[in-house]
């Protein structure tokens, strides 16, 4: 019993010590570290879905912004492999400008593609975002919480494949956007 507590008491100062190691090393490179804006969502969004495949694509959305003037969105970066990203990336510049506020998502580097906003008709008829009944097929509402994004690549450049999106509701639903790319991006 004696030699049980023993242990419990070294392993315990054995992860503080390790536990505050940590802290000062993160603390430090944060000092010597700048942050800088590389992204900008409309007002009241938050982003979600951040997800950078093998390819370097990132894909990010913008879940629940202002529904007065944007639809919740799922996208991706274009343009950058952001797998091999220079030392400095390039800054967004802030701006209060409407035109800039609710322009979308906007990224200082590489170019912010919508793939799909909550509302869309897809090919179905029914609705991107769109949570239905299984009894009946009915919508039960249109969920503005895209949340997170994985993309699965159906060939082996990665130039298509399907984006599976989950929605973040009650009840949940996922979506599968069928994307592909040509060999520019």
């Amino acid at each position: 019993m004696r030699v049980n507590t023993l242990l419990i008491f070294i392993s315990i100062g054995l992860l503080i010590g390790i536990s505050s190691s940590s802290m000062v090393q993160a603390q430090s490179q944060a000092e010597e570290n700048e942050m800088i804006r590389i992204l900008m969502t409309p007002p009241e969004a938050e982003v979600t879905g951040m997800y950078v495949d093998e390819h370097g694509r990132f894909f990010v959305n913008a879940m629940h912004p202002d529904p007065n003037n944007y639809d919740a969105t799922i996208g991706v970066i274009n343009g950058v492999d952001w797998n091999n990203l220079p030392d400095v990336v390039p800054e967004l510049a802030a701006s209060s400008q409407a035109s800039d506020v609710w322009h979308g998502i906007r990224s200082g580097y590489g170019e912010y593609q919508v793939l799909l906003q909550a509302g869309d008709t897809l090919s179905d008829g029914r609705l991107a975002g769109g949570i239905y009944s299984i009894a009946n097929g009915e919508e039960i509402l249109v969920s503005q919480k895209p949340d997170f994004n994985a993309f699965i690549p159906t060939n082996q450049d990665g130039t298509r494949g399907y984006l599976y999106t989950a929605w973040e509701e009650r009840p949940a639903g996922i979506s599968q956007i069928e994307t592909s790319w040509n060999n520019e991006d």
